[in-house]
Parts: structure tokens; sequence; C-alpha cells
């Protein structure tokens, strides 16, 4: 946590950077098999973005996911991400998908706790270059479910279409 802090977040921040964006928080699910070891996981990432927080009041700082982590740090992040809530990349069959109306549902009730902070969410949603002439239509779909659209390709190569709000 100490080398993060020091050599990752306080150099960025002495180059003038202003926020950190924490991606995939919530990978420690992968990793870990146990109740002990996923609450170890949570004490220890919270500990950190607790810490970023502390030590550099002013910078932003966002998380893509981390919804067992947020509780205990909401107080501490300006944003929250999450990917597909409409259009999705499946990183195994290497193609774009729908989400299911059971995996949004699923999604939906989660956002809806992290919007009951008042905390800013960001969805991210992914279709392919050939089809931006339909990210404005999703990204209305996210804008009217209440959240902060951003739609690109997955490999983020396509200036994304979103709202104009700033954090």
């Amino acid at each position: 946590q100490a080398y993060f802090i020091n050599h990752i977040v306080a150099p960025l921040v002495k180059l003038g950077y202003h926020g950190i964006f924490l991606d995939t928080v919530d990978s420690y699910l992968l990793a870990t098999k146990t109740d002990a070891a996923r609450e170890k996981q949570i004490n220890g990432l919270a500990n950190i973005i607790l810490q970023i927080h502390q030590q550099f009041p002013t910078i932003k700082i966002i998380l893509n996911r981390g919804f067992t982590v947020l509780p205990k740090v909401k107080n501490s992040v300006s944003a929250f991400v999450a990917e597909s809530l409409y259009k999705s990349w499946d990183e195994q069959s290497q193609k774009y998908k729908d989400v299911s109306e059971k995996e949004r549902a699923i999604l939906l009730a989660e956002l809806k706790k992290v919007q009951a902070d008042n905390i800013p969410i960001i969805i991210i949603d992914y279709m392919p270059i050939s089809e931006r002439q339909n990210y404005l239509s999703d990204a209305n779909k996210i804008s009217a479910d209440g959240f902060i659209p951003w739609v690109t390709d997955h490999d983020l190569n396509a200036i994304g279409v979103g709202d104009s709000v700033i954090l």
C-alpha cells in the first residue's frame, strides 16, 4: 500500500493529475476462495483508498466496480463506474453482446445502492465501431436510467459518446 501511494499516486499528483481511476476493484473475487480471504481483501482495498484520500484530499478517486468495498470508502470517492449495462464485450468469445435482462437487473440492483449514497455513476457500454451510429441511442438509455453514459468500443479506440457532465 505504501509503495502504491508513494511511488504511483504521489508522483502523478506531483505531475498535476487531479484524479485516479482504480480499475476493476472487484478483481480480488477471482482469487479469493473463502469469506475470510475476501474480507481481508476488502479491508486492504478500503484502507488504501482511505489513505489516498487522506494524503491527497483534493484528487478525485473513481472506482470501477468494487461494490463490496464502496460502503467502507463512500465518503472518499468522487464517482463509481460499472461496465456493460446494455452492451458488453465478451472477452472469452471475443464478441460484442447484448446484456441479458437478468444480468442488467442484478447490476441495477447494485447500482441503486450506490445511487442511495449520492455517488455519481458512470456506465461504460461497449459496441463495435461499425455500429457507431447506435452509440447515442445507447447513451440516451443509460442517461434515462439516471447514470452518466460512456459508449465506446472494447479497445477504447473510438471516441466515446456520453454526457458533458464534469465531476
